[in-house]
């Protein structure tokens, strides 16, 4: 039996375009079905569109980058939280932000749990709180407009996590290592928006997932693997997954941490 995402017990919220049913091409979104989190509904007067090929021929939802916006249930936050989501720009602007994980129904800027915002120089940020803390790209630009980029992005008292395309990137720090401080509680998980003023995303989400990195397990590779290999995305040679996806699921005990940097140098 192949692997999926949803078998591991860490996933907290799993939304995917291809799940959506009922739709015609440029039909507005108003629930997004969740395998996992339950649904994203929609929360202004305007809805983002399902595109049956947004992503590399994969069923995507449009966000218009004025004011599309949705939002989940409350979901359990506890301490080290990640975040995988496909993306693809229509065009770069800056303070284009794909989500904002908050303690609020509605999104608010600065983000408690996490959000990202990609910039018109194709430079991305990461941000958490509670206090006011972000990881950022420095030196690259690696966002494209209408290219499919998959982004994994972990912040907690354990791990400071960044890759694009399976790729491991060092980050500049707002805080320093405090930008590690993880929070607890319940999460709303808002797609659209970082709640940062003009930060409306202009493009394509495929997929997100947001779940629980343990210390001893490796979440991140297997789930970052999938959704790659779904969406055509290439994964460096280094990568452990890079020819195929993962066909089981991660070890549950021992050395993950390890495994991790021996392997493509992901986390610190």
């Amino acid at each position: 039996m192949a692997f999926a995402i949803d078998d591991l017990a860490s996933v907290l919220g799993h939304w995917s375009a291809d799940d959506i049913t009922g739709l015609s091409d440029g039909d507005a979104v108003s629930t997004w079905i969740g395998s996992v989190g339950g649904n994203l509904t929609g929360v202004t007067t305007t809805r983002p569109l399902w595109r049956p090929t947004g992503i590399d021929s994969q069923p995507s939802v449009q966000f218009d980058g004025t004011d599309d916006v949705m939002s989940s249930a409350g979901i359990t936050i506890d301490g080290q939280l990640a975040v995988a989501v496909v993306t693809s720009c229509d065009a770069l602007k800056n303070y284009n932000g794909a989500y904002n994980i908050h303690s609020t129904t509605t999104p608010t800027y600065p983000p408690k749990f996490g959000g990202s915002m990609q910039y018109g120089n194709g430079t991305i940020l990461f941000g958490n709180a509670p206090v006011s803390q972000h990881n950022y790209i420095t030196n690259s630009a690696v966002v494209s407009a209408t290219v499919p980029i998959l982004t994994v992005y972990g912040v907690g008292d354990i791990t400071t996590l960044i890759q694009v395309d399976g790729k491991h990137y060092g980050a500049a720090s707002s805080a320093g290592d405090s930008v590690r401080t993880s929070a607890t509680g319940t999460g709303y998980v808002h797609l659209g928006t970082n709640a940062f003023s003009g930060s409306w995303f202009d493009g394509h989400i495929a997929e997100i997932v947001v779940f629980h990195v343990s210390v001893v397990a490796t979440e991140w590779l297997y789930i970052e693997a999938v959704l790659a290999h779904k969406y055509g995305i290439t994964l460096p040679s280094s990568h452990p997954f890079n020819a195929a996806p993962p066909t089981s699921g991660p070890p549950s005990a021992g050395g993950g941490i390890q495994i991790a940097r021996g392997m493509s140098g992901g986390m610190r």
